[in-house]
């Protein structure tokens, strides 16, 4: 039985992305295109894995203002509905990206404000996931949720039998550590986040070859140097193809929904390296995320290449 996929976003946003030639702080630009998709990266995750044909349903909060266009979203592209309104509407992310260089400038607005109690009810729909589910927490955390409430919610999770992927950053991807969750993808900045230092790329290598230790599958996502797949012993980097970069908003929630669709389907390592790796050449190619095309997807996926190092 192929196990379901949920994932959980607990600060979800309205991702409004900008497109012009350059920007010039201090003065009027002119946008040359725009983008408004709901989003959040457990929606982002949600809508991979539902695009590449997986089982998959989004949970976490929603504010009720945005209710109807997050529904209408997630109904679209397949994904079944398992969000707890709250009141107050969910933030939005501005995305500006520099078409001359690829720059994204991110402005990150402020979104719900709730307690520590609103996470039991998330909890309660996670439970409700067949024994065995991939679910994968994704993004930051709402203003007024704890970390020791967090860490209780990920420990519950992981102690009903499911398999705990996190993707987050700073005291969160702390805290999530502590749980010993089954999956992490940090990439290098949050890596370095983590570890309160700059890290060359051998040595972020390094400390996600210890994290491998606890946690049994580590993603580190390096940009257009490829990503780490650390998982069972085995390490393999894995290299795109160069192509057009339109926007890298989203790459990393692509990169992590093609890896759980390939680990729902039992695929080997490198082949959810592979695809995981197209999902995000495919997102950079385009303002949002998605797989459009899935002959394209299958070029890109060929043209990935797969090294192993031993750990």
């Amino acid at each position: 039985m192929i196990p379901p996929v949920m994932t959980i976003t607990l600060n979800p946003a309205l991702d409004q992305t900008v497109m012009l030639n350059q920007l010039t702080t201090g003065a009027l630009n002119l946008v040359e295109s725009q983008c408004d998709i709901p989003g959040g990266k457990g929606i982002n995750v949600a809508r991979v894995v539902s695009d590449l044909g997986g089982a998959v349903s989004a949970g976490g909060l929603l504010g009720n203002n945005h209710r109807l266009l997050f529904e209408d979203y997630l109904s679209r592209h397949g994904v079944a509905l398992r969000q707890i309104c709250v009141e107050g509407s969910v933030r939005t992310n501005v995305k500006v990206v520099e078409q001359s260089t690829g720059q994204v400038t991110e402005l990150n607005l402020p979104g719900l404000c709730v307690s520590d109690d609103v996470l039991q009810a998330v909890l309660d729909s996670v439970l409700r996931q067949p024994s065995g589910s991939l679910v994968a927490v994704c993004g930051s955390l709402p203003k007024g949720v704890s970390q020791q409430a967090f860490g209780e919610f990920l420990l519950a999770i992981r102690n009903a039998g499911h398999f705990l992927a996190v993707d987050t950053r700073g005291e969160a991807l702390r805290t999530a550590l502590s749980v010993k969750p089954h999956l992490i993808k940090p990439n290098l900045q949050e890596l370095q986040e983590l570890e309160g230092q700059k890290l060359t790329a051998s040595q972020a290598l390094d400390n996600a070859t210890e994290l491998s230790q606890s946690v049994d599958h580590v993603i580190l996502s390096m940009g257009d140097s490829g990503a780490w797949f650390l998982a069972g012993g085995d390490c393999l980097h894995a290299q795109p193809d160069s192509v057009n970069i339109v926007s890298t908003v989203g790459a990393g929630d692509s990169l992590l929904g093609g890896y759980l669709f390939g680990l729902s389907h039992n695929f080997p390592l490198h082949q959810m390296a592979e695809l995981a790796t197209a999902c995000a050449m495919e997102a950079v190619m385009q303002a949002g995320v998605g797989i459009q095309c899935p002959d394209q997807l299958e070029r890109l996926r060929k043209n990935v290449i797969i090294t192993s190092r031993r750990t």
